[in-house]
């Protein structure tokens, strides 16, 4: 797969204008923009609040909050539509990091403590299933290897829509993180 277009590296050689980014497969060239790495409380944090009440929701929940001190353990927001888990995870390598996909609900990744890696591949460009879709757990995984990696530090995070598979938690050493779950 070969990526041209407007594709800028800033500091850590994230991926920060995604809008012009194209990729062919096949002789068929398409849109993807990349998930990106965002810092809470930005403007860039703020356009999200836009997508949709539940993305509203969240954000309006942690304005003013200290999120580094979240308890860890769910916290139900709006019922199964809105909630979110903060918990300590151990990273690790790459080759252990299978992509998954959720279709019912977007991620927000929000890291408060470590360093970590997250592999990204267009949802639609995984072909080799490890493990079928569960509706009930909302996810599947994918034995196809990410396009790229983006790094999240304390207070950034990535937004994953359901046309994004990710490989979250890549690294060494843990993490302490929060997943938001919003149901689109």
């Amino acid at each position: 797969m070969r990526y041209y277009g407007a594709f800028s590296v800033r500091g850590q050689g994230l991926p920060t204008d995604f809008k012009g980014i194209k990729y062919m497969k096949d002789k068929k060239e398409t849109a993807y923009s990349y998930p990106r790495v965002c810092v809470l409380g930005s403007k860039e944090a703020a356009e999200y609040s836009k997508l949709s009440d539940g993305f509203k929701k969240f954000f309006d929940y942690i304005s003013g909050r200290d999120v580094f001190s979240l308890p860890e353990g769910r916290c139900e927001l709006d019922s199964d539509r809105l909630f979110f888990t903060v918990s300590n995870s151990d990273l690790r390598p790459e080759a252990d990091a299978p992509l998954e996909a959720h279709r019912k609900y977007a991620d927000i990744q929000i890291l408060l403590e470590g360093q970590e890696r997250i592999g990204i591949k267009p949802a639609a460009s995984c072909l080799r299933v490890k493990t079928p879709y569960s509706a009930e757990r909302d996810i599947e995984f994918f034995l196809d290897a990410p396009d790229v990696f983006l790094t999240l530090k304390p207070g950034s995070f990535a937004v994953f829509m359901p046309s994004d598979a990710h490989a979250p938690l890549v690294g060494s050493g843990s993490v302490k993180k929060c997943i938001v779950k919003v149901l689109l």
